[in-house]
């Protein structure tokens, strides 16, 4: 719940601690009681169905690299759980957001759009 968790006042609060449980052990949370507008998750999906039915060229053209910050795509298999004790990789793909060195060089299509779109549902998750 993002409205126990804006008000948690340290890492030992209950919310807290269920959101790391959930981080660690089951790999996934759900946040409810936050104010993101519907519009914002239905065009952060949009576009993220665009991308990972890109090819696999394509989608490894914009890779996540220490050139680009670690922000990018990674492929199945090049990830693992945060969890200390996990060995196995993640079984998905996966992009990390941010903005990467040399933004304002612009980001070419097709992952303009997806950029754009992730930026913006990052900023109304923040204010959630």
């Amino acid at each position: 719940d993002a409205a126990a968790l804006r008000e948690a006042s340290s890492a030992e609060d209950p919310a807290v601690r269920s959101l790391r449980r959930a981080c660690c052990e089951t790999g996934f949370f759900l946040v409810t009681g936050h104010s993101v507008p519907e519009a914002v998750f239905d065009n952060a999906f949009s576009v993220s169905e665009r991308f990972f039915t890109l090819t696999e060229a394509d989608k490894r053209a914009h890779a996540s690299s220490e050139e680009t910050g670690w922000r990018g795509f990674g492929p199945y298999g090049s990830g693992q759980n945060c969890s200390a004790e996990s060995r196995l990789p993640d079984r998905k793909e996966t992009f990390y957001c941010g903005e990467p060195p040399g933004a304002d060089q612009g980001v070419p299509e097709p992952v303009e759009r997806f950029y754009e779109r992730l930026r913006d549902f990052h900023a109304a998750m923040l204010l959630a």
